[in-house]
């Protein structure tokens, strides 16, 4: 049986996650931190790492997570030391990570943002530097809209347009 303290309370965060290894070997569940259980020595509790969020390298004994302040790290799972951390900083300010992935050969990962938008990030493992690759963002539906002049709008409903990509300039008087 998997014993944990992890509270499932009305008082936890939503949206536990549970994920096995490409080998199947170790089990990961999250919800506040993450708990790491060896399937092999009858489900023994190995590791409890920080992370909401988890996900497995296809090749190796690696793991990533999100953390609770929405910077995500790298993980080696056998010793529980982390090898890498990104920032929030180095994100872009896009808001929280949702969800990630690693590519099928383990040398990208995938974080998507709460904003919609994904960073594609390239891992150097020689060197255990991390390189963001690329941004992609999903357009807004008034992305680029110019709303500077536009009468009867509340502000409220300027504040809504500008939330969907529109933009006001700033008129002097």
């Amino acid at each position: 049986p998997l014993e944990s303290s992890t509270d499932f309370s009305n008082n936890a965060p939503r949206n536990p996650e549970v994920e096995f290894s490409k080998d199947g070997q170790i089990l990961a569940g999250s919800l506040n931190n993450t708990k790491l259980w060896d399937m092999s020595k009858n489900y023994q509790c190995i590791k409890e790492l920080s992370g909401k969020r988890v996900a497995f390298r296809p090749d190796k004994d690696i793991m990533v997570s999100i953390e609770q302040d929405a910077s995500i790290k790298i993980w080696n799972i056998r010793s529980g030391q982390c090898l890498m951390e990104l920032h929030q900083n180095q994100m872009s300010n896009m808001g929280g990570v949702g969800f990630i992935r690693f590519t099928p050969n383990g040398n990208q990962i995938a974080a998507v943002h709460y904003d919609g938008s994904i960073n594609i990030w390239g891992i150097n493992w020689l060197t255990q530097k991390p390189k963001l690759l690329k941004t992609l963002s999903i357009p807004k539906p008034y992305e680029k809209t110019n709303i500077t002049g536009i009468k009867g709008l509340t502000d409220a409903q300027k504040m809504s347009l500008k939330e969907l990509g529109a933009f006001e300039e700033n008129v002097s008087l």
